[in-house]
């Protein structure tokens, strides 16, 4: 006696059949790829790329599918999409790569596998900002703590002449302050060219990432 298949697996199946079915006919395998991208959706991923949907293709905001899924932490996706071809190092319309993304939002494991890939780890946006300084700007302590092991260079200047100590003193980020003091050989913050008494420095980064499409 043979149990029956669960409805889950049915429409999984019959899913998966449709997806092959409009491939077959030219459909819009990509607006899966982005729609699962955009979504989180592991399994709207993997089906669009198995059935053929280009690994880079383009979305709203001059983004490729590894960038939102990198900018949400979805490990699963960041390994479907970089072992079908996605470009590590494609950068969005403000030069933002996958590895900006991943830092700035702090995923350690994602940034890993994205430098693992071949991630430029310097990279730099159009205003010269590195995945170091979003992070360091954005308070994520275990990224810029992985960043500097895997090797980021924390003395790269911005086209301001900031650098992510710099972005870190803006945002009041202590402790990564602390951080970055023992990778760059600085004893004091001070010796910043810092505007006010305190040693604090009023800095917003001045090209923000494109806005990852939420819908």
């Amino acid at each position: 006696m043979h149990c029956a298949p669960g409805f889950r697996t049915i429409f999984a199946s019959a899913a998966l059949a449709l997806v092959f079915v409009v491939a077959a006919f030219g459909g819009p395998m990509e607006d899966l790829l982005r729609w699962g991208a955009i979504r989180g959706l592991t399994q709207d991923i993997r089906a669009a790329l198995a059935a053929g949907a280009d690994p880079n293709t383009e979305m709203e905001g001059e983004v490729t599918p590894l960038m939102p899924v990198a900018a949400t932490g979805n490990n699963d996706a960041i390994r479907l999409l970089l072992t079908a071809g996605a470009r590590v190092n494609e950068d969005g319309n403000r030069g933002c790569t996958a590895l900006t993304w991943a830092a700035r939002n702090g995923w350690t494991e994602s940034i890993n596998l994205l430098i693992d890939a071949g991630a430029e780890i310097d990279h730099r946006d159009i205003g010269g900002l590195t995945p170091l300084m979003r992070a360091a700007w954005n308070g994520q302590l275990q990224a810029v703590t992985l960043l500097l092991e895997r090797g980021a260079d924390p003395k790269i200047a911005d086209k301001s002449g900031l650098t992510a100590l710099s972005y870190a003193l803006g945002a009041e980020q202590d402790v990564i302050v602390s951080v970055l003091l023992q990778h760059t050989g600085t004893d004091d913050p001070r010796d910043l060219d810092v505007e006010d008494a305190g040693g604090r420095l009023d800095v917003v980064p001045c090209t923000p990432c494109a806005q990852i499409p939420s819908s």
